[in-house]
C-alpha cells in the first residue's frame, strides 16, 4: 500500500490525531490532524496554531504518536491486574 492510500485510511481528527509529516520536497510537519478530504488534510501546529493544508501527493512519510493495539492491550491487562490486586488486598485485610 502506497503512503497516499495509507494516509487515507488513517487519517484521524483532533487532539488524538498528533501526526509528524515528511513531505517530498523535505519538509518536516508535526502536529493535530484537524481537517481531511479526498486530496489531503490539514496539519494544525498546536504551539503556534498554524494551519497547513497537506496534499495527498505531497507525502513521503506520516507516523501518528497514537497508541497501538498492542500498547492498548497491555495498558488494559495492567489495569485489569491492579484493579485484582486491590480486591485481593482489601479481602486479606478485611478477614483480619
Amino acid at each position: 500500500m502506497n503512503v497516499r492510500n495509507q494516509s487515507k485510511a488513517h487519517v484521524l481528527k483532533g487532539e488524538a490525531a498528533r501526526v509528524k509529516v515528511k513531505l517530498r520536497d523535505k519538509t518536516k510537519l508535526e502536529g493535530c490532524v484537524s481537517a481531511s478530504d479526498g486530496e489531503g488534510f490539514t496539519v494544525v501546529n498546536p504551539k503556534t496554531g498554524a494551519a497547513t493544508p497537506v496534499a495527498y501527493a505531497q507525502v513521503k512519510s506520516v507516523k501518528g504518536n497514537n497508541l497501538s493495539t498492542k500498547a492498548k492491550i497491555a495498558i488494559g491487562v495492567g489495569i485489569a491486574a491492579a484493579v485484582i490486586s486491590l480486591i485481593w488486598f482489601k479481602v486479606v485485610v478485611d478477614e483480619d
